[in-house]
């Protein structure tokens, strides 16, 4: 098999018994983007994530963790939506999803975080990761002698 034959993984979200939407996990071009917008709001979260003793157990474990994400970084979440979704970033759009049942907007981000943690290894492994690579986008405070 070669990465041409590669297939993402998406998985259906379900509202009322029916399929909202579709999601797929959030990719490095996803989180680059995110770093250069919502560079705040992720070190909010891994904040949050470096604050939890046992992360993989408590904190990264499925609606908890997206119920504090809507809470506390609600446009970081639109961001994410938007690019799990592959859906056009529009003002209209943005306007819809601050507009969604507080239970199917978990629900979508929980289904994304579990699709990224996995196909990352796990939440420990990827938020290290992600941790180490948001650390070194941090300007420079100090100047070399």
């Amino acid at each position: 098999m070669s990465l041409a034959d590669f297939v993402i993984r998406t998985e259906e979200v379900m509202y009322q018994g029916r399929v909202a939407t579709t999601v797929r996990g959030i990719a490095l071009r996803d989180i680059t983007g995110l770093m250069h917008t919502h560079l705040v709001d992720l070190n909010s979260v891994f904040a949050a994530y470096k604050a939890e003793a046992n992360s993989d157990v408590a904190l990264m474990k499925g609606a908890a963790f997206a119920m504090k994400m809507v809470n506390d970084v609600p446009d970081l979440v639109e961001a994410i939506v938007i690019a799990a979704t592959d859906a056009e970033d529009t003002e209209e759009l943005r306007a819809k999803l601050r507009k969604l049942p507080i239970g199917l907007m978990v629900e979508v981000l929980r289904k994304i975080i579990e699709i990224t943690t996995e196909d990352a290894g796990g939440a420990k492994k990827l938020f290290d990761s992600l941790v180490a690579m948001v650390e070194t986008m941090r300007p420079m405070t100090t100047q070399p002698d």
